[in-house]
């Protein structure tokens, strides 16, 4: 028999008795937040990516582990080079043109072909 409480002001919610708080995560529920996006309150936020994150291995993947056309060695690579921080900028109205531009093509070209697009 918890008591929990949201507060719409800080948009935090917490348990009645306890310590325990915890960030509202205030999502439209016809279109997602960017995959993974941490809470914000501002349009525009600077997120420090954490390293088990698929995001981290999506980008250090592309960064390292890409082949070279002409099949030369990289000169940036996981033995060379180490990825000290990654950060990712959140930017709620750069995201809803992109979800309207998915919405478009998913329409034109199909669910599936657009999504090959996107990844």
């Amino acid at each position: 028999m918890l008591k929990c409480i949201i507060d719409s002001g800080d948009m935090t919610t917490s348990i009645v008795g306890c310590d325990w708080v915890t960030v509202v995560r205030r999502w439209d529920r016809d279109v997602p937040m960017g995959y993974s996006w941490d809470h914000q309150d501002d349009d525009v936020s600077i997120v420090d990516v954490e390293t088990a994150s698929r995001d981290y291995a999506v980008v250090a993947s592309a960064f390292f582990d890409r082949q070279q056309p002409d099949g030369r060695t990289p000169l940036v690579s996981r033995d060379t080079h180490t990825v000290v921080k990654m950060r990712r900028v959140q930017n709620r109205s750069l995201l809803s043109l992109f979800e309207a531009q998915r919405k478009n093509m998913h329409r034109k070209r199909g669910k599936d072909t657009a999504e090959l697009t996107c990844d």
